[in-house]
C-alpha cells in the first residue's frame, strides 16, 4: 500500500530567561504519538500510541537567609529576620532551632522565636519557642514549608543582660534542618545562620522595611493608596508625580514603603538610610513623608533642617539629625509597579540599608549605611498576552476576527512569485506580550476548497497540529517563538484562490505546578492576496508564476 503521512509529536522551543517553577510531586506528564495518513483508497486514517505516563517524585531542596549583625544598649531587644525557602517540588517540615554558640558574660537574658508574617522585620502572635518557655528553643519546633518556593518567615528577638558592660558580645546559631532526610542530598540536610548582637554605649538603631502605611498622612493630608503587597503591573503611562488620590488611578498600581527606626542604643544620633529601587518600582515624585512632619512632603532635595533627603535616580537617602535613645519614626514613600515588573518578583523585593550606629548626613554617608533592612517581598500579579505575527519586529494586536490582511499590522509577508510544483516558506512568530512565561499550543488547518489544486500546507520542525512552544519574556516583556510552515504546489494559485486559518490557543503554566489558565484564541487568517505568496522576509523568492499565503 502507498500512502503519504505525517507523525505528530509535541515540540518544546525554550528561550529567555526562565523562573517557572518545577512539576510538582506526584504530578503525572504523559506522552502520546499520533501518526496520520493517506491510504491507498484516497482516506485519511490516524493511528494513536499508547499513552507513555510519567509521575513526578519528590525531590527536596531548601535555603536559610540570613545572618545579621546588630548594636544594643544593656537591657535591650534586638530582632534579627530570616527567611526559610522550600526550594524542592513539594511540601516538607523543618526543624527550626537557635542556640547560643559564643555566649557573653553574662549571656543573653531571653532568645525567642517569632513568626514574621507580613515580612515587616517583626514578631506577628506570640512566640514559637523561648529560651524561659516551655518550648526551648535550643530543641527547636517543626514548620510546614510549601514546596516550589515556599517560603517561612521568622525573626529571633534576643534580650541583652541589663548588666553587661564593657565590650560584651554574643553570637547565636540559628539552625534549620531537613524533615525528611531521604529527600535531599547529603550537602542539604542543615542551614544554618549566624546572629551577632554588639553591646554599645552610643547610638543604636534598628530598622525594618515593610509595604504597610505609616501613622501619619500623605502629602499635603491626604490619605495614602492602599497598603498591597502583591499587584499588577502598571501602564507605561502611569503618572509618577505625586497628587491627592493616585492610588485610585485606572491601570496603575501604587504601593507604600514604610521604614520603621527606633534607637535601642545608650545615647542619641543621628540615622541615615539608602534605599535603592528595584527595577520593577518606580519611585514617585513629591511623595516622601517623615513621620515628625506629617502630611507635609519632604523636598528634593532638602539639605537643611531636622530631615537631609534627596532622590538620585532610583536611590533614596535620608539622615534625622538628632534621634534620642528609646525614639522612634518613619519614613514612608509611594513607588509606581511599573510595566518591567516580572511576576517571580525578581526585581521588586528589595532591602534598604542603615548605618546601626550615629551616620550623619554627608559625603560618606554610602559608607556607613552598610547594615541590610529585611528583604520586603512584592508579588506583581501575571498578565497574559500573545500575538501571532510575520515578524518578530513590533508585531500588532490584530482587533478583527478574522483579523484584516495588512501589512501595517504585520500579519502580511508576500511572496512575489512561485514555480508550479515549487516549494515556499513561510516564518511565523508568537509572541508572548505578558510578563511571564507561557506555553501555547499551535494549531494548523487547512481550506482548499476555493481551489483544489492547492496541495496541502505542512509545518515543519514539529510545529505542526498541537504542537507547543515554550515563550519565555525577554527583558522588555516579550518572547518570540519562530516556526517555518512549507507548502508545494500543484499548480499555481490565484488570487482569492486559497486560503489558511492558524489558530493559537493560549495555555497558562500559572504560577505554581498543577494550575492553568485558558484564553480565547488568538488567531491569525490566512488568505489570498492579489500581490503574490506571503513569505519569510529575507527568503529567496523563486522564479515564476505568483501564488498567495500570508501568517
Amino acid at each position: 500500500m502507498n500512502w503519504v503521512g505525517t507523525l505528530v509529536l509535541g515540540t518544546l522551543v525554550t528561550f529567555g530567561s526562565a523562573h517557572a517553577a518545577p512539576p510538582a510531586a506526584g504530578t503525572e506528564i504523559g506522552n502520546q504519538a499520533l501518526a496520520r495518513y493517506i491510504d491507498s483508497g484516497g482516506t485519511q486514517q490516524e493511528s494513536k500510541s499508547n499513552n507513555a505516563l510519567t509521575i513526578v517524585q519528590q525531590v527536596g531542596g531548601f535555603t536559610l537567609v540570613d545572618s545579621n549583625t546588630k548594636s544594643a544598649a544593656a537591657g535591650n531587644t534586638v530582632y534579627m529576620p530570616h527567611t526559610l525557602t522550600n526550594t524542592g517540588n513539594g511540601s516538607d517540615k523543618f526543624k527550626l532551632s537557635v542556640a547560643e554558640t559564643l555566649a557573653g558574660v553574662p549571656p543573653f537574658t531571653k532568645i525567642a522565636i517569632y513568626a514574621d508574617a507580613n515580612g515587616t522585620g517583626l514578631p506577628s502572635g506570640t512566640a514559637l519557642c523561648a529560651s524561659d518557655g516551655t518550648t526551648a528553643c535550643t530543641t527547636g519546633f517543626d514548620q510546614t514549608v510549601a514546596g516550589n518556593g515556599g517560603v517561612f518567615r521568622f525573626v529571633v528577638a534576643y534580650s541583652v543582660p541589663p548588666d553587661a558592660t564593657a565590650s560584651w558580645t554574643s553570637k547565636a546559631t540559628v539552625t534549620a534542618k531537613a524533615g525528611t532526610p531521604d529527600l535531599y542530598p547529603a550537602t542539604n540536610l542543615t542551614a544554618t545562620n549566624l546572629d551577632t548582637v554588639n553591646l554599645t554605649t552610643g547610638a543604636a538603631f534598628s530598622v525594618t522595611k515593610s509595604l504597610s502605611l505609616p501613622g501619619v498622612k500623605a502629602p499635603g493630608g491626604a490619605d495614602w493608596p492602599k497598603a498591597i503587597t502583591g499587584g499588577a503591573p502598571s501602564a507605561a503611562t502611569c503618572s509618577t508625580t505625586w497628587s491627592a488620590g493616585l492610588g485610585s488611578a485606572a491601570g496603575c498600581t501604587y504601593a507604600v514603603y514604610t521604614i520603621n527606626f527606633s534607637n535601642t542604643g545608650a545615647a542619641a544620633g543621628a540615622f541615615s538610610v539608602r534605599d535603592t529601587l528595584p527595577d520593577g518600582m518606580t519611585y514617585v515624585t513629591g511623595s516622601a513623608v517623615w513621620s515628625g512632619k506629617g502630611g507635609v512632603a519632604l523636598a528634593e532635595p532638602t539639605t537643611t533642617g531636622d530631615v537631609i533627603y534627596s532622590v538620585d535616580g532610583k536611590t533614596l537617602r535620608a539622615t534625622v539629625a538628632n534621634v534620642g535613645v528609646s525614639q522612634q519614626g518613619t519614613l514612608s514613600f509611594v513607588v509606581l509597579v511599573n510595566s518591567t515588573a516580572k511576576p517571580d518578583g525578581s526585581n521588586t523585593a528589595n532591602v534598604a540599608m542603615y548605618g546601626s550606629g550615629s551616620c550623619p548626613a554627608g559625603p560618606t554617608v554610602d559608607t556607613c549605611t552598610t547594615t541590610p533592612t529585611n528583604k520586603v517581598p512584592f508579588t506583581p500579579s501575571t498578565v497574559y498576552g500573545v500575538v501571532a505575527a510575520s515578524t518578530a519586529a513590533n508585531p500588532v494586536k490584530d482587533a478583527s476576527t478574522p483579523p484584516a490582511v495588512s501589512s501595517d499590522q504585520n500579519n502580511l509577508v508576500i511572496m512575489p512569485t512561485v514555480n508550479p510544483n515549487g516549494s515556499v516558506r513561510f516564518s511565523n512568530y508568537i509572541v508572548n506580550t505578558g510578563n511571564g512565561t507561557d506555553s501555547f499550543n499551535i494549531k494548523t488547518t487547512n481550506d482548499t476548497t476555493n481551489d483544489p489544486q492547492c496541495r496541502e500546507l505542512r509545518a515543519q520542525r514539529g510545529f505542526e497540529h498541537g504542537a507547543v512552544a515554550d515563550l519565555h519574556p525577554h527583558l522588555a516583556g516579550r518572547g518570540v517563538a519562530r516556526w517555518h510552515r512549507h507548502g508545494r504546489l500543484q499548480h499555481p494559485c490565484h488570487a482569492a484562490a486559497c486560503s489558511l486559518w492558524c489558530a493559537g490557543r493560549q495555555q497558562g503554566c500559572g504560577r505554581s505546578a498543577g494550575r492553568q489558565r485558558r484564553a480565547d484564541p488568538e488567531r491569525v487568517h490566512r488568505r489570498a492576496h492579489p500581490a503574490g505568496l506571503r513569505r519569510d522576509p529575507g527568503a529567496v523568492p523563486p522564479a515564476a508564476q505568483p501564488a498567495t499565503h500570508g501568517p
